[in-house]
Order: structure tokens, then C-alpha cells, then sequence
């Protein structure tokens, strides 16, 4: 959220630093504060039946745990830091004095808490599905629209095999042939342990075409 993770007096008044492992908070924990990424990576994941389901990776200028303090219910995923980071802490009063003080921080955090639930949807969907390919397709697609939202689509990633079973919900096996086929089909272009989507929207037509390919044969 970069109206605030800019501000120079707000980092050295509310930031603190976290080491690559942290675990910020776990899931049913109770929660009074947000943070906001200034600098560094932290993953957001569930244990559902003992296996680690990530549910999203998040970057600078992003935020998390605002759920929280809005609610005054638990947390609901866990999260860890993956990289070195500067994180903005805030309560709940400290995050209303700075939307009293600039209201368009409210209307920013409720567009992007409107596209987590769209996103939430998707993952939902995607791990009820039974066809693992369409499985580590819509998985590319997230991590596309991650991409896009941070301004970086098109843009070289490092592909990280374990996030991306974890997020999928399929084999290493799986992956690795689903990632191999849709390469020769040119969706993506891999150069070592680097990825990029060339294609998001002929690679969402490809997935819909498998769903309703999948529906019309049950």
C-alpha cells in the first residue's frame, strides 16, 4: 500500500525488521495488528490434513492481517517470512488516524481486499478439482495475476517448485510434465530456474476450454 509504505516518518516510526523464517503469526491465533510490506517477501499458507497449501506470496507495498483487528476474529492462515523484511506495524486505531488523515487508504484497501476474495474463490475452486493438469494451470494463472497486480506482467520469475506444488496441490511429477507440455505449447518460456508467463489470456482460454471439456465428458 504504497500511500503509506512510502511515507519515510511512518517507516522509522512503525517498521521493524524480520529475519527470512519468522513465523509472524499462525492460524487461530488472535491478532490486534496489520503490517504492511515495505521491503522483503512473506508467504501466507494453511495446514489442511498435515500438507501446507500456500495461498499467496506477498511483496512490497502489500498488505496482511487487517482481517484481524476488522473483525476481532482469529487469524486465518499463517504466515512466514521467505525473505529478509521490512514490515509496517499498525493497530487498529493507528491504521483509522491515518484514514482520517487520508481517506483514499480506505478506498485502496477495499479494492484490494475486493480482489482477495476474488482470488480466494479461485483457489477454492482450484483445489476441488480432480484434473491435475487444469490444477497447476490455474495455478500459473494466480501467480500471473499476482504479477500483473504488482505491475511485473510479462516480467522473469524465479520458479520455486516446492510453493508451487504446495499451491497446486499436485505431485512434483505432476508439475514438472504439465510445465514441460505447456512450454512446447509456447504459454510459457523457462530459462534455468526462471519462468515466464507469455500468454495469460491464451493460457486462461486453454484452462476454461479444459474445464469445459472435463464437464461435457462426466
Amino acid at each position: 500500500m504504497e500511500i503509506l509504505e512510502n511515507k519515510e516518518e511512518v517507516i522509522k516510526k512503525f517498521g521493524k525488521f524480520y529475519k527470512k523464517g519468522t513465523i509472524l503469526f499462525r492460524e487461530g491465533e488472535e491478532g490486534d495488528k496489520m503490517f504492511i510490506i515495505h521491503q522483503g517477501k512473506v508467504k501466507v499458507f494453511r495446514t489442511i490434513k498435515g500438507v501446507e497449501r500456500i495461498l499467496a506470496v506477498l511483496e512490497k507495498g502489500d498488505f496482511f492481517g487487517e482481517m484481524a483487528i476488522f473483525t476481532k476474529r482469529p487469524r486465518s492462515a499463517s504466515i512466514e517470512v521467505i525473505e529478509d523484511s521490512i514490515l509496517i506495524e499498525l493497530t487498529e486505531r493507528q491504521l483509522l488516524d491515518f484514514i482520517r488523515e487520508e481517506p483514499a487508504i480506505a478506498l485502496k484497501m477495499l479494492s484490494i481486499m475486493a480482489k482477495r476474495l476474488e482470488n480466494s474463490n479461485k483457489l477454492v475452486e482450484n483445489l476441488i478439482l480432480k484434473d491435475e493438469r487444469t490444477q497447476s494451470l490455474n495455478a500459473l494463472i494466480q501467480i500471473s495475476e499476482e504479477m500483473e497486480r504488482l505491475g511485473k506482467s510479462g516480467d522473469w520469475f524465479r520458479f520455486d517448485p516446492n510453493s508451487f506444488i504446495a499451491r497446486a496441490g499436485v505431485s512434483l511429477e505432476t508439475a514438472k510434465k504439465v510445465l514441460s507440455a505447456i512450454k512446447k505449447m509456447g504459454f510459457i518460456d523457462v530459462k534455468g530456474k526462471n519462468v515466464k508467463i507469455v500468454n495469460p489470456a491464451k493460457l486462461k482460454e486453454f484452462i476454461n476450454f479444459l474445464l469445459w471439456s472435463r464437464a461435457t465428458t462426466q
